[in-house]
């Protein structure tokens, strides 16, 4: 009794029209890159970037890789719009108004640029600057990167884009084998069950 069996079939039809769409954005995403690639674009907008005159590569670099993906951006935001207003408001999923996806879009583009040119800029550096082993490094240092924003996310980013809501007081939490007990928040998700645990409101994880 995990789900309501009306929200069960919502949720299940939600599901299967979400894993459509995000099929044909793919394929979408897929014939952009590659006739972008056919029509000899990258090479265009390379010589757009180096034509710009800047002396250092790793600014030559970041204008490209800016470039193209400001590009992607544009070319995503009618995918993000009918997916948010069209896809989840069908199913009563859409608590989104205009203000806050425009609010998140920019948001979400800030945090891009914080984060992604820093980042950008010690891959561009490595492979400017450490020859053979270059590949090595960045993986080291993407991988430590990663695992860094594993921790971070829940206190400083996720915090930006969703409201964080504190378990109610007095809630047991049950694993996926039924014990009471700590979830493992590594491997599992949080779902809020109508019925009790032991005369208690229950969280199961799975």
């Amino acid at each position: 009794g995990i789900y309501d069996p009306g929200e069960y079939e919502t949720s299940n039809r939600y599901t299967k029209a979400k894993t459509n769409f995000s099929l044909i954005k793919s394929i979408w995403d897929f014939v952009i890159v590659m006739a972008f690639w056919f029509m000899k674009g990258f090479p265009w907008l390379d010589g757009l970037c180096t034509g710009v005159g800047w002396q250092s590569q790793i600014s030559t670099g970041l204008l490209f890789i800016g470039s193209f993906f400001l590009v992607l951006q544009v070319l995503d935001l009618p995918w993000d719009i009918y997916k948010t207003f069209v896809l989840e408001e069908r199913f009563g999923f859409n608590k989104t108004t205009p203000c806050t996806f425009a609010k998140d879009q920019m948001k979400g583009l800030a945090l891009i640029v914080i984060l992604g040119v820093p980042v950008l800029s010690m891959v561009l550096w490595f492979f400017i600057s450490a020859g053979a082993h270059a590949w090595l490094y960045v993986f080291l240092a993407l991988t430590a990167i990663q695992l860094a924003l594993f921790f971070l996310m829940p206190a400083l980013i996720l915090p930006l884009f969703f409201e964080m809501i504190p378990l109610p007081s007095g809630t047991a939490l049950i694993t996926g084998e039924g014990a009471r007990g700590a979830p493992d928040f590594l491997s599992g998700r949080v779902f809020y069950s109508r019925e009790d645990f032991n005369g208690r409101p229950a969280w199961q994880t799975q």
